[in-house]
């Protein structure tokens, strides 16, 4: 019982000697140099959206290994995002949907709901749609497109490395987790339907809907290993056989709907619980179709076979 006095155990010993003091610390948050720059607002019609800087920065994108409810194809690597880009503060809505492709595919039809039901072309098209009407007010060397897979978890994160991006973990794989309902909608709370965007907390850096609801697609190609060193702006593999998609939906148990659970789809994948988030990134590379460069955004409605990926089972 001296002062100098050290002893170890198990982290899973228990006894009724051993109990616990909490300490108040300090916390070093990551540097976000948002304050220095401002959200950009656009508009289509009548309806506006809005689009929250993202600063350059790293994490460690994946989960632990001790994270509840994890899976194989999550791990831990450190990754740079080099360059400053935004991101949209909900997923893609009915309304705005509506208003650039002149058609709504979604099975539950809401306004305000995200769209779903939509594929990963029809997301694309959509990018490339939305380019050509607000090519106006679009900042010097950026465009719409879909995020990369890394991207989309560092927006979610947003500084966190627990399961959810609230600074909590998940406390149950299935059903009833309360803290997954602070932050989105799971099964366990959905009804069975999507919900209007913005009704959860949103992360430190703005965003929306980010755990449940529906799957956002991504731009990269599905593999189930991520790199094994440190890398700088990830597009993921140069082919494959789906895509990928994150954040889990209405229908999901919070297991899948972490911040760094992974899902794959075929492109041409249509259901009610899968839509998309845009994300203004810089323009500096052309924008592809299969590998060949374009002067001009194609239409996506197209792509050239490609080899097959071997997906984790779930």
């Amino acid at each position: 019982c001296r002062s100098a006095y050290r002893k170890m155990y198990d982290k899973d010993h228990r006894a009724n000697d051993c109990g616990f003091r909490i300490a108040l610390v300090p916390y070093d948050k990551p540097k976000d140099d948002r304050k220095n720059k401002d959200k950009k607002v656009f508009k289509v019609k009548d309806f506006e959206f809005v689009m929250e800087p993202i600063p350059a920065g790293n994490f460690i994108m994946g989960s632990p290994k001790e994270e509840l409810g994890r899976f194989s194809d999550e791990e831990q690597h450190k990754v740079t995002i080099s360059k400053a880009f935004y991101m949209a503060r909900f997923p893609v809505t009915q309304a705005l949907y509506q208003a650039v492709m002149n058609n709504n595919p979604s099975e539950f039809q809401n306004d305000n709901n995200p769209v779903e039901k939509v594929t990963w072309n029809n997301a694309k098209e959509f990018c490339y749609e939305l380019n050509k009407i607000v090519s106006p007010a679009l900042p010097e060397g950026y465009r719409f497109d879909l995020p990369t897979e890394a991207q989309w978890e560092y927006a979610c994160r947003a500084g966190t490395m627990t399961s959810l991006n609230n600074g909590e973990d998940i406390t149950a794989e299935n059903g009833i987790c309360a803290h997954t309902y602070e932050v989105g909608w799971t099964n366990g709370y959905s009804e069975k339907t999507t919900h209007s965007v913005g009704l959860k907390s949103p992360n430190a850096w703005g965003l929306y809907d980010m755990h449940g609801n529906v799957f956002e697609w991504c731009r990269d190609w599905y593999e189930a290993s991520y790199p094994d060193s440190d890398v700088t702006d990830p597009e993921g593999p140069k082919n494959g056989s789906s895509r990928v998609v994150r954040g889990g939906t209405w229908n999901l148990e919070p297991q899948k709907c972490r911040s760094a659970y992974r899902k794959m789809y075929d492109k041409d994948h249509r259901a009610n619980d899968c839509g998309f988030r845009v994300a203004l990134v810089s323009a500096s590379k052309p924008v592809v179709e299969g590998n060949k460069p374009k002067t001009e955004l194609p239409k996506f409605d197209t792509e050239m076979p490609a080899t097959e990926a071997k997906p984790v089972k779930k």
